[in-house]
């Protein structure tokens, strides 16, 4: 299961309100890989039939399939500090995590 807050539901809805009014943009989260596995959120509205599609509130997640081993359990947050706001990331199998908190190992 995905969880995303109250905090990172508000923080997606105010960048879907941006651009225009598109009943089927989605929000897609995804992984990178480099020395790591590295989260991506993007805003689409192009889906695959492989995409697992998950209903937050007033919009839609897609994760890509090759991904969701890696995302199950997942708690995503959005916070403002001193260093600006961003979208944070708790991921109960990830075993190593980088000082940014938007990279990690499993």
């Amino acid at each position: 299961m995905i969880e995303i807050t109250p905090a990172a539901t508000a923080e997606v809805i105010r960048m879907m309100s941006l651009g225009p009014v598109d009943a089927n943009l989605y929000l897609t989260l995804g992984i990178g890989t480099c020395e790591q596995f590295y989260y991506q959120l993007s805003l689409t509205t192009l889906t695959n039939s492989t995409d697992l599609t998950i209903q937050v509130g007033d919009f839609k997640v897609l994760i890509d399939s090759q991904y969701r081993q890696y995302l199950e359990n997942i708690q995503i947050d959005f916070s403002q500090d001193l260093m600006g706001g961003g979208f944070r990331y708790r991921n109960s199998q990830a075993s190593k995590v980088c000082g940014c908190g938007n990279a990690f190992t499993v």
